[in-house]
C-alpha cells in the first residue's frame, strides 16, 4: 500500500494488481425494474445491500437442502480406493 498526505489528510491506495485480488467480483445485471424496486422497498436499503442479501438467501436455501440429505445418501465407495488414487 502506498501511503500519502493531501491537505493535511493521510490515505492510502491499493495498487491496481492488488485491488483484483480483494475478493469482491463487480457485477453488471438486468432485473426488471419492478422486482428491483419491490425487493429494495422490502429490504429498505439500497440496490447493492438489497442483491448481496438475496444472494445470501439464495446460498443459505441450498446449504439447508444439503443439510437435509444428510444421513440419506448412500456412497459405496471404499475410503482406501480413494486414497490410491
Amino acid at each position: 500500500m502506498v501511503y500519502g498526505i493531501f491537505n493535511g489528510i493521510v490515505f492510502q491506495t491499493i495498487s491496481p494488481l492488488r485491488a483484483l485480488h480483494t475478493g469482491v467480483k463487480k457485477l453488471t445485471i438486468q432485473v426488471p425494474e419492478d422486482l428491483l424496486e419491490r425487493a429494495t422497498a422490502a429490504s429498505g436499503q439500497g440496490i447493492a445491500p438489497t442483491i448481496r442479501r438475496g444472494l445470501e438467501l439464495v446460498a443459505a436455501s441450498a446449504y439447508a437442502k444439503l443439510r437435509r440429505l444428510k444421513g440419506k445418501v448412500k456412497f459405496h465407495i471404499k475410503l482406501a480406493g480413494l486414497r490410491e488414487n
